[in-house]
């Protein structure tokens, strides 16, 4: 459970981002060996210490470490938060700022270095859990916009699904065995398309969106091992924070007709941290 009145501020990970957004690293008095990583509405000229010691915790939803819920502070401000307890190491990369290079992944670097080390280390249970709760229907039900055969879509836990220029969705393959960009080939099209051509017409549907002003991407590296697409909106910056690890679906549909192993055969280039646990295998 998360105690307002008891959370510590460690770090402010939100100072270099331009979205509307706060991010705070921190941990409870009493426990101050489990970090944890708090996303909230950002409001102006707002002391957070103050807030954190005079609030209360409403509407709490929980999958594995993943936390959603409304805090309301004693002038009955509402903030909304996605929280993250425990927060690894990995997870406080995620939204720290370091300093970056730029990577060149060759196939045979994947398959003998980074391969190994994911499948060891990346896709176990405790890194995935909370993504087969949501593929299994135990949680999480109610932000699902859209589930059938091949995908889930619901909001990614930077949105406040209130900010409609901040949208951001993502959809989550049901196939398993679909890792990363490095495993989609060929035979994925079909399963590209449909993701593509459903989740932009039901995002247009509930909010009004046009369908240029949706942009759909994947990451590579990603920040979890299985396969996800990105939905989102023009106006939200945030995609550009990922711009050295965009490939456009698009681009990748288009790719795959050329060759179906095209993923299995490039160089791929990314800008990460230079402390990402992928280089230097």
């Amino acid at each position: 459970m998360f105690i307002p009145n008891k959370f510590i501020i460690q770090e402010d990970l939100s100072i270099s981002r331009k979205k509307q957004i706060k991010i705070f690293l921190g941990f409870l008095k009493d426990n101050p060996d489990e970090k944890i990583i708090l996303i909230l509405s950002s409001k102006e000229d707002e002391n957070y210490n103050t807030v954190f010691c005079n609030s209360t915790v409403n509407n709490l939803i929980e999958n594995d470490k993943y936390y959603n819920f409304t805090l309301i502070s004693s002038n009955k401000a509402e903030f909304l938060v996605n929280m993250i307890k425990p927060a690894s190491e990995k997870d406080i990369q995620k939204y720290r700022s370091f300093n970056k290079i730029n990577f060149i992944e060759t196939p045979d670097y994947y398959l003998n270095k980074v391969l190994p080390y994911i499948e060891k280390y990346e896709c176990i249970p405790d890194k995935l859990d909370w993504i087969n709760n949501i593929l299994e229907g135990k949680k999480e039900n109610e932000k699902i916009i859209l589930s059938n055969d091949d995908f889930v879509l619901l909001p990614d836990i930077v949105w406040d699904c209130i900010n409609i220029n901040e949208l951001y969705y993502l959809a989550i393959s049901k196939d398993k065995s679909i890792k990363s960009l490095r495993d989609i080939s060929g035979k994925h099209i079909p399963i590209l398309q449909k993701i593509q051509k459903e989740g932009i017409a039901v995002i247009k549907d509930k909010h009004g969106i046009p369908q240029d002003r949706i942009i759909t991407f994947v990451h590579y590296y990603p920040s979890f091992y299985h396969f996800h697409i990105h939905f989102v909106y023009l106006e939200n910056d945030i995609y550009e924070s990922g711009t050295g690890r965009n490939h456009y679906l698009s681009t990748i549909i288009n790719n795959l007709k050329l060759d179906s192993e095209y993923y299995k055969k490039m160089d791929l280039e990314m800008i990460i941290p230079e402390s990402h646990s992928n280089i230097n295998l």
